[in-house]
Protein backbone atom coordinates (compact mmCIF):
# COMPACT_ATOMS: atom_id res chain seq x y z
CA UNK A 1 0.00 0.00 0.00
CA UNK A 2 1.95 3.59 -0.95
CA UNK A 3 -1.19 5.47 0.48
CA UNK A 4 -4.62 5.79 1.96
CA UNK A 5 -7.45 8.22 0.60
CA UNK A 6 -9.75 9.50 3.87
CA UNK A 7 -13.50 9.91 2.35
CA UNK A 8 -15.57 12.02 4.55
CA UNK A 9 -19.16 12.55 3.78
CA UNK A 10 -18.86 11.80 0.33
CA UNK A 11 -15.46 13.93 -0.67
CA UNK A 12 -12.25 13.32 -0.45
CA UNK A 13 -10.91 14.67 2.66
CA UNK A 14 -6.99 13.81 2.86
CA UNK A 15 -4.77 11.59 0.77
CA UNK A 16 -1.99 9.71 3.82
CA UNK A 17 0.79 9.12 2.71
CA UNK A 18 2.37 5.68 3.45
CA UNK A 19 5.26 6.75 6.09
CA UNK A 20 1.60 8.35 7.59
CA UNK A 21 -0.15 5.65 7.77
CA UNK A 22 1.68 3.02 8.87
CA UNK A 23 0.60 3.29 12.74
CA UNK A 24 -3.00 2.89 11.16
CA UNK A 25 -2.32 -0.69 10.16
CA UNK A 26 -1.58 -1.77 13.22
CA UNK A 27 -4.83 -1.06 14.78
CA UNK A 28 -6.67 -2.16 11.94
CA UNK A 29 -8.41 -5.15 12.30
CA UNK A 30 -7.86 -6.13 8.95
CA UNK A 31 -3.90 -6.12 9.41
CA UNK A 32 -2.57 -9.41 8.56
CA UNK A 33 1.11 -9.30 8.15
CA UNK A 34 3.89 -7.07 7.81
CA UNK A 35 7.54 -5.68 7.72
CA UNK A 36 8.97 -3.53 9.58
CA UNK A 37 12.83 -1.94 9.15
CA UNK A 38 14.93 -1.42 12.86
CA UNK A 39 17.36 0.49 13.25
CA UNK A 40 17.64 2.27 9.64
CA UNK A 41 20.27 3.68 8.48
CA UNK A 42 22.79 1.37 11.35
CA UNK A 43 24.87 -1.13 11.03
CA UNK A 44 22.33 -2.89 12.65
CA UNK A 45 19.57 -2.44 10.16
CA UNK A 46 17.15 -5.29 10.18
CA UNK A 47 14.06 -6.33 9.38
CA UNK A 48 11.09 -7.87 10.79
CA UNK A 49 7.87 -9.78 9.99
CA UNK A 50 4.84 -8.33 12.37
CA UNK A 51 1.52 -10.49 12.18
CA UNK A 52 -0.77 -12.25 14.45
CA UNK A 53 -1.79 -9.28 16.32
CA UNK A 54 -4.84 -8.53 18.55
CA UNK A 55 -5.12 -4.48 19.64
CA UNK A 56 -7.28 -3.36 22.61
CA UNK A 57 -7.75 0.16 22.68
CA UNK A 58 -10.19 1.28 26.31
CA UNK A 59 -11.55 5.14 26.31
CA UNK A 60 -11.31 6.24 29.84
CA UNK A 61 -13.04 9.14 31.22
CA UNK A 62 -11.35 11.46 34.04
CA UNK A 63 -13.15 13.10 36.99
CA UNK A 64 -12.92 16.09 34.92
CA UNK A 65 -15.10 14.36 32.15
CA UNK A 66 -12.18 14.49 29.45
CA UNK A 67 -11.92 10.94 27.47
CA UNK A 68 -8.72 9.44 26.83
CA UNK A 69 -7.60 6.12 25.31
CA UNK A 70 -5.14 3.59 26.02
CA UNK A 71 -3.77 1.20 23.32
CA UNK A 72 -2.99 -2.15 23.80
CA UNK A 73 -1.03 -3.90 21.05
CA UNK A 74 0.17 -7.71 21.73
CA UNK A 75 1.91 -8.91 17.99
CA UNK A 76 4.30 -11.72 16.85
CA UNK A 77 7.63 -11.00 15.12
CA UNK A 78 9.77 -13.03 13.01
CA UNK A 79 13.24 -11.69 12.15
CA UNK A 80 13.64 -11.64 8.60
CA UNK A 81 17.71 -10.84 8.32
CA UNK A 82 19.45 -11.78 11.26
CA UNK A 83 22.17 -9.55 12.94
CA UNK A 84 24.92 -11.52 14.98
CA UNK A 85 25.26 -8.92 17.49
CA UNK A 86 22.01 -8.26 18.58
CA UNK A 87 20.06 -9.74 21.50
CA UNK A 88 16.94 -10.81 21.86
CA UNK A 89 15.88 -7.81 23.98
CA UNK A 90 17.32 -5.13 21.90
CA UNK A 91 14.94 -6.68 19.24
CA UNK A 92 12.04 -6.58 21.13
CA UNK A 93 12.71 -3.45 22.90
CA UNK A 94 13.38 -2.25 18.90
CA UNK A 95 10.27 -3.55 17.73
CA UNK A 96 8.33 -1.93 20.85
CA UNK A 97 10.08 1.36 19.95
CA UNK A 98 9.13 1.40 16.58
CA UNK A 99 5.50 0.21 16.72
CA UNK A 100 4.50 3.18 19.34
CA UNK A 101 6.55 5.72 16.95
CA UNK A 102 4.40 4.89 13.80
CA UNK A 103 1.31 4.93 15.73
CA UNK A 104 1.95 8.16 17.78
CA UNK A 105 3.43 9.63 14.27
CA UNK A 106 -0.20 8.76 12.98
CA UNK A 107 -2.29 9.79 15.28
CA UNK A 108 -0.79 13.51 15.88
CA UNK A 109 -0.77 13.60 11.79
CA UNK A 110 -4.36 12.59 11.48
CA UNK A 111 -4.74 14.22 14.90
CA UNK A 112 -4.37 17.80 13.40
CA UNK A 113 -6.74 16.99 10.08
CA UNK A 114 -9.23 16.07 12.36
CA UNK A 115 -9.43 12.88 10.81
CA UNK A 116 -10.69 9.74 13.66
CA UNK A 117 -8.26 7.07 11.87
CA UNK A 118 -8.29 4.74 15.41
CA UNK A 119 -11.99 5.28 15.37
CA UNK A 120 -11.84 6.73 19.24
CA UNK A 121 -15.97 8.23 18.70
CA UNK A 122 -17.14 5.04 17.12
CA UNK A 123 -15.48 3.35 19.83
CA UNK A 124 -16.84 5.44 22.63
CA UNK A 125 -20.06 5.39 21.37
CA UNK A 126 -20.58 1.67 21.48
CA UNK A 127 -18.47 1.57 25.08
CA UNK A 128 -20.15 4.67 26.89
CA UNK A 129 -22.77 6.36 24.94
CA UNK A 130 -23.68 9.01 27.58
CA UNK A 131 -20.26 10.15 27.78
CA UNK A 132 -20.20 10.35 24.19
CA UNK A 133 -23.50 11.98 23.89
CA UNK A 134 -21.87 14.61 26.64
CA UNK A 135 -18.78 15.87 24.49
CA UNK A 136 -19.71 14.48 20.84
CA UNK A 137 -19.91 17.79 17.69
CA UNK A 138 -21.55 16.69 14.67
CA UNK A 139 -21.46 13.25 15.51
CA UNK A 140 -17.71 12.96 16.47
CA UNK A 141 -15.63 13.39 19.38
CA UNK A 142 -13.23 16.16 19.48
CA UNK A 143 -9.35 14.68 19.48
CA UNK A 144 -6.74 16.91 21.44
CA UNK A 145 -3.11 16.48 21.31
CA UNK A 146 -3.73 14.12 24.60
CA UNK A 147 -6.88 12.26 23.49
CA UNK A 148 -4.03 8.94 22.86
CA UNK A 149 -2.77 8.94 26.26
CA UNK A 150 -0.75 5.85 26.18
CA UNK A 151 0.44 2.95 23.83
CA UNK A 152 1.43 -0.39 25.48
CA UNK A 153 3.16 -2.87 23.36
CA UNK A 154 3.80 -6.38 23.65
CA UNK A 155 6.28 -8.79 21.64
CA UNK A 156 6.65 -12.08 20.88
CA UNK A 157 10.41 -12.78 18.93
CA UNK A 158 9.57 -16.17 17.29
CA UNK A 159 11.75 -17.28 14.75
CA UNK A 160 13.90 -16.13 11.59
CA UNK A 161 11.42 -18.02 9.30
CA UNK A 162 14.09 -19.42 7.13
CA UNK A 163 16.23 -20.98 9.60
CA UNK A 164 13.06 -22.63 11.34
CA UNK A 165 14.80 -25.75 12.60
CA UNK A 166 17.52 -23.31 14.21
CA UNK A 167 16.74 -20.95 17.03
CA UNK A 168 18.22 -17.57 16.65
CA UNK A 169 18.38 -17.24 19.86
CA UNK A 170 20.56 -19.37 22.67
CA UNK A 171 17.76 -19.37 25.57
CA UNK A 172 14.77 -19.84 22.93
CA UNK A 173 15.70 -23.55 22.02
CA UNK A 174 14.12 -25.60 19.22
CA UNK A 175 10.93 -23.84 18.77
CA UNK A 176 10.53 -23.90 14.86
CA UNK A 177 10.39 -28.15 15.23
CA UNK A 178 7.31 -27.60 17.39
CA UNK A 179 5.48 -26.35 13.87
CA UNK A 180 6.34 -28.99 12.10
Amino acid sequence: MESVTIISNNKIKEFLPKNVMNGGRLVNKDFVRDSVTLFPGTKKDASVVLYDKKTEITPITERNGKVRFDVNLKIKASVEMMKNDITREQYEAEIKRSIKKEIKKTYQYTQKRDIDLFKFSKLLYRKDIETWKRIEREGMIPLEDDTLRSIWVEVELQDTGKQKLSPIFEEQGDKGLENQ
